[in-house]
């Protein structure tokens, strides 16, 4: 199945980096509205973001919804808007291009963009960040799983 071209909005830009920033870590992914994956949604695209959060014991990524366009790499704060709610939807992992439920019920992405004078201006701050996260992903991806009885 042929994935359509999708005219997206351009999302605003601030000039701080967030306490908490968000990095997105794909973006542009087609979503369906069928487990079968042959009905695509025609006017967004799933973006998945990571919060550069150390200090959180969880690490996950969003997968969301968006009529915006965002670059991988980008740091983005977290905002939704309601007006805009798709029910359930499907994706094809972009790597394994396995099929997997990106949600039941979601809101609209609408996430500002981090300007490159703000993450300059900040660099150093983000630099530690980005390390402390792959410092916890190493040590996550070093823990045996655990199973609950």
């Amino acid at each position: 199945m042929k994935t359509q071209e999708v005219k997206l909005n351009q999302p605003e830009f601030i000039d701080k980096v967030p306490l908490v920033p968000f990095k997105v870590i794909a973006a542009g992914i087609p979503f369906y509205s069928d487990e079968k994956c042959e009905n695509e949604v025609r006017d967004a695209r799933l973006i998945i973001i990571q919060a550069l959060d150390p200090e959180d014991d969880i690490l996950e990524l969003e997968i969301m919804p968006t009529t915006q366009a965002y670059q991988v790499g980008q740091y983005v704060t977290l905002a939704l808007e309601h007006k805009r709610i798709w029910g359930e939807c499907w994706f094809k992992d972009p790597e394994s291009g396995e099929v997997s439920r990106a949600w039941k019920v979601h809101v609209d992405f609408i996430g500002d963009v981090v300007s490159p004078a703000a993450i300059e201006k900040d660099s150093e701050r983000l630099a530690e960040l980005e390390k402390r996260m792959k410092e916890k992903l190493d040590r996550i991806s070093k823990t045996p799983d655990r199973k609950v009885n």
